[in-house]
């Protein structure tokens, strides 16, 4: 890298010397045309021959040098995103930036990639113009330093402005790292978003961050304008100035200001006003590039996690011994786990329970080296362990590749890990088997099925370790079981492989799988042995009393609920689009001030109304890591501003070149260039615990290669056509300077000739540079009008009867010969005819993958029905918008709750905004949250808090996102009240999946008193989607759907 840094100095000087040559032979050209019968015909092909070797050496070192820079910015650009995702994976798990790392991937290391440029012009213009002002002096004497003076007063004003640059560039990339966080968030959960009826509050959402970013770049375009005057100033006024002055002297000294001196010292000014104006322009460049830097600098400086974590791999040593550890998340926080001493040896099956926050994640995150320790000590066997988390890490890829990992592919292993983990029948269900596509984040698969994968990573990864946080949370009993049999077994897996096992667990019924059993509360261990001495000692008894496992239930009906033929599957999608642009675009692009903003609209409003299948088939990041709002925002109106002034420069200069010669014009050829794509970073936590950082790395090197090909073409591309641009004004020079010396001509009309196509070759590069970054911008343009019209909608033609305020009135729920199907050959759903009352409870349980999730997303309108229909209060939902059956028909809570971390507490609860505070904080000491919120607030400021990013607020368990999930229904509920009436306006539907499948009692306890008081006793239907259905479902009425 350092070399590629020096390999610019050699072009670049030869580029100087060059281009001082041509005063140099406009002088000599107009000494030998004044007077040529003096002067040797020889003399005139000598300067014919040297002129021919100036301009073909301006354009061999021309192209060397930017060559040369071509690579140097190319291996920056490498460097800064080298060092940016390797820095992420060495980063703290819980301080993970992701829009952050977006930001400094795109927006930033393409600030940085500049400075490349910026720092060999400085030198080398600074150079110009002490030679050219050396030059100057020679000739006119004293009058030389006018063009200083006036450089010096423009530069005043740019000093002036420049003082601010720095810090509103540094807003304005803060304003677009915060809108890029917000959008990764909406696309990662788009799904989510849709089914929670949020999509026209999201929508809303980015529009605003981008109006505040936009606003951003307002200023600091103002700044730049102003800035970009002031140096535009001297290159305009100083060659003028100086010629009248040094004129206005002659004159007084009884001289004329002769032709070759006039010419010659144009030729000069314009040479030196133009290397001033361009150091003068890279001071805001400059600036943008330090924010980059610093923004960069910042990010890398960070501290690397410290995995304090020792290695004890003696033959008699345990796999895992801690001693006294305490955790401490961060030093404001007093510790979550503190004293816990524990002994882990070989080969033996631990089991960690506790109430909810009780510590059981913190845990498992400390043996995995990710939660910082304050005191004591963790020793393991070996950093990579096998780690199953109950949210586990999914990238994009086949159903095998997610299995199998970084690890070579073992036929034999594969399948037994598969079958194991009670995964063939589901494989076989999907379209392409296990070369399926599974989604980001695994969302092709449902619950059950992403927990499974994930469960079978783990296993063949062949560790020593496994570690499993609460993996079963999403399974029904029977698959379960079955699983658990397969690996805990007297024969199972994990005894005949000699492997030791940590399973975080909730449930109670998994502590007969123990060979230690360990219960944490309140910040310590309270209990360590075996399961049999704990369940001796009945004063431990309540803190083991949990919902048990249901399995073989059989089917019971509620004589309000009639069902017939049920057949329940589960199914992946896929789709994909892409488009290039249209000539109309040109007209657009002019009025790019205005249809800025209007680009991020289009891309909200095509992507979220799109039907769920696409975004089961486009992953997030190809919606997300495009640069065509970047190139829009930053490139296309300095690229249209800088082609109408180049224009109109051009039409000047081409106008007095015909006057004085008659040569031919040139045509300019276009360049289409392509930008690239660089893969982003997730699940650092799974990374390190399977030790895979050295494979992501070069996968990141890997990807990274790919995206600088086609970088590096278009530069290939841009030096290409300006050798051919500069090899035709060499050939124009050429000519005119041969039919100077061979035909004949005034010293007048060649001065000017030769000057002007001095000027016409800055001019006419600058406007075809200007023209392909036009040409980029504008198909970014049609990129996002292609975006727009070819995304599929989900709203159909019919969908337009819009019910009364007052719907859903009562809640009937009515599905008559309802079938769904996701392809030809995959029925989801056939035959199926219910009807749920009004005020009816229906809890619909089975296993995992038997098709619960499809019959939710049918009832939302996510799926479309291939036959039959579904009536809420009588109204067939096909025929209402399905934005409103989400926002008016149905309130959701779902098992993943969607919570953006970037944005206030507030919004996340009532993106409506239509809540007084103490509503707000109402809602929340019913989900008991409040005080989880004010814990670390020694006088709680209640707006202070709700107004906080929910990322600066204490972390919430996932058991406690759930009922942050409820609160913000209950919200939405109270926002159908009459403002004088206890009774809502309309009689919405709760749609509730796995309410508390990540609860202990006492949050299980709060969630379905909240359901009883709010929903149940009001009137409302309520719908349960769960694996299994406890106490207190069964003391309703239950629906089991049994696959098939």
């Amino acid at each position: 890298m350092l070399w590629l840094s020096f390999i610019p100095i050699a072009p670049r000087l030869f580029l100087i010397f060059f281009r001082y040559c041509q005063p140099a032979i406009v002088s000599e050209v107009i000494r030998y045309i004044k007077n040529p019968s003096g002067q040797d015909s020889q003399r005139g092909h000598a300067i014919v021959f040297v002129s021919a070797i100036v301009y073909i050496g301006l354009v061999v070192s021309k192209v060397e040098y930017q060559r040369s820079i071509d690579q140097l910015r190319i291996a920056t650009k490498g460097v800064i995103v080298g060092l940016v995702n390797n820095k992420s994976l060495s980063q703290p798990s819980n301080a993970y930036e992701y829009g952050r790392a977006v930001s400094l991937l795109s927006t930033d290391s393409d600030g940085i990639v500049q400075s490349a440029r910026i720092f060999h012009e400085t030198w080398a213009q600074i150079i110009e113009v002490t030679i050219g002002m050396v030059m100057l002096a020679r000739l006119v004497g004293w009058v030389c330093p006018v063009p200083l003076v006036v450089i010096f007063c423009c530069s005043q004003t740019s000093r002036y402005l420049a003082k601010n640059l720095q810090a509103r560039q540094e807003a304005w990339n803060m304003g677009t790292q915060q809108r890029l966080a917000t959008t990764t968030s909406m696309l990662s959960s788009l799904k989510s978003v849709k089914m929670l009826g949020l999509s026209d509050y999201i929508e809303s959402l980015v529009s605003s961050l981008r109006k505040d970013e936009l606003y951003m770049a307002e200023r600091i375009r103002r700044m730049m304008v102003a800035h970009n005057a002031s140096a535009n100033a001297s290159v305009i006024f100083s060659p003028i100035l100086t010629i009248i002055i040094y004129a206005l002297v002659s004159r007084w000294r009884g001289s004329t200001l002769d032709v070759e001196t006039a010419f010659t010292a144009t030729a000069l000014l314009g040479l030196v006003t133009h290397s001033a104006s361009m150091i003068m322009a890279m001071v805001p460049q400059a600036s943008g590039s330090l924010a980059a830097f610093e923004r960069v600098r910042q990010y890398l400086s960070q501290p690397d996690k410290l995995d304090q974590r020792s290695v004890s791999n003696g033959p008699n040593s345990p796999d895992i011994t801690l001693e006294n550890v305490s955790v401490l998340p961060s030093p404001s926080v007093s510790p979550i786990l503190s004293g816990v001493s524990l002994t882990v040896t070989k080969g033996s099956i631990i089991v960690c329970s506790g109430p909810e926050g009780s510590g059981k994640s913190c845990l498992a995150k400390a043996i995995l080296g990710e939660a910082p320790i304050s005191n004591g000590a963790i020793a393991v066997s070996t950093r990579r362990i096998g780690y199953c988390q109950q949210s586990p890490w999914l990238p994009n890829q086949t159903l095998k590749q997610a299995i199998c990992g970084f690890y070579s592919e073992d036929t034999l292993g594969y399948r037994e890990v598969v079958r194991l983990c009670c995964l063939d029948q589901d494989i076989l269900s999907l379209p392409d088997a296990d070369e399926t596509m599974i989604g980001s984040g695994g969302s092709n698969l449902s619950g059950g099925q992403r927990q499974r994968v994930a469960l079978a990573r783990a296993l063949y990864s062949r560790t020593g370790i496994v570690l499993l946080d609460d993996c079963f949370s999403a399974l029904d009993g029977t698959t379960e079981g079955r699983i658990i049999e397969n690996l805990f077994g007297p024969s199972g897996y994990f005894k005949k492989q000699g492997i030791t096992v940590l399973l975080f667990t909730r449930s109670a019924s998994h502590f007969a799988l123990s060979d230690w059993l360990v219960i944490l509360g309140n910040g310590s261990i309270t209990y360590q042995g075996t399961y049999d001495d704990l369940r001796e000692k009945p004063d431990h008894a309540p803190e083991i009393d949990r919902k048990e496992t249901s399995e073989g239930q059989g089917v019971r009906v509620d004589e309000n609920v009639q069902i017939q033929g049920l057949t329940l599957t589960e199914a992946t999608f896929d789709c994909d689009t892409r488009a290039t642009g249209d000539p109309s675009l040109y007209g657009k692009g002019s009025a790019c001030g205005d249809a800025d903003p209007h680009c991020t609209n289009v891309g909200n409003q095509a992507t979220l109304p799109a039907p769920s299948a696409y975004f089961s088939g486009t992953g997030a990041g190809v919606i997300l890591n495009r640069q065509d709002i970047q190139l829009v925002d930053r490139q296309l109106p300095a690229a249209i501003l800088s082609i109408c002034n180049q224009t109109f420069e051009l039409m000047v200069q081409t106008t007095l070149l015909f006057s004085a010669q008659n040569l031919l014009a040139a045509t300019l050829p276009l360049c289409v260039a392509a930008v690239y794509f660089v893969q982003k970073i997730e699940g650092i936590a799974t990374i390190r615990a399977f030790g895979w950082e050295e494979q992501v790395e070069q996968l990141n090197t890997y990807y990274l290669d790919r995206a600088q090909k086609p970088t590096y073409t278009l530069f290939c591309l841009q030096q290409w056509l300006g050798v051919v641009l500069d090899l035709i004004v060499a050939a124009i020079v050429i000519g005119l300077i041969s039919l100077a010396v061979l035909s004949g001509t005034t010293a007048g009309q060649i001065g000017m000739a030769l000057n002007i196509v001095l000027v016409a070759n800055t001019t006419l590069s600058g406007l075809v540079t200007s023209w392909m970054n036009m040409e980029m911008s504008l198909g970014a343009i049609s990129r996002i009008k292609t975006f727009e019209s070819d995304t599929p909608k989900e709203e159909m033609p019919l969908e337009h009867h819009e019910p009364g305020t007052d719907w859903p009135s009562v809640g009937a729920v009515e599905l008559v010969d309802v079938a769904v199907a996701h392809g030809p050959d995959s029925h989801a759903l056939q035959d199926i005819t219910m009807t749920i009352p009004a005020g009816g409870r229906l809890t619909v349980c089975d296993g995992t993958g038997s098709g619960k999730s499809t019959l939710m997303l049918t009832l939302l309108r996510l799926l479309d029905l291939q036959s039959g229909s579904i009536r809420v209060d009588g109204i067939d939902l096909s025929l209402v918008p399905r934005s409103l059956v989400r926002q008016r028909c149905f309130i959701t809570v779902l098992q993943d709750p969607f919570i953006l971390d970037q944005v206030s507490l507030r919004f996340n609860l009532d993106p409506s905004g239509t809540h007084p505070e103490k509503a707000i904080i109402l809602a929340l000491e019913k989900a008991t949250l409040w005080s989880h919120f004010i814990s670390d607030q020694p006088v709680p400021d209640s707006a202070k808090i709700l107004d906080s990013p929910i990322s600066s607020l204490p972390r919430m368990s996932s058991g406690q996102s759930q009922l942050f999930a409820l609160a913000r229904a209950v919200l939405r509920l109270w926002s159908l009240r009459q403002p004088t009436d206890l009774l809502p306006r309309a009689m919405p539907i709760l749609l509730l999946e796995e309410a508390t499948s990540s609860l202990d009692l006492i949050e299980e306890g709060a969630v379905r008193s909240i359901v009883r008081e709010e929903f149940a006793e009001r009137g409302h239907t309520v719908i349960s989607i769960t694996q299994r259905a406890s106490g207190s479902d069964r003391g309703t009425q239950a629906l089991d759907l049994p696959l098939g």
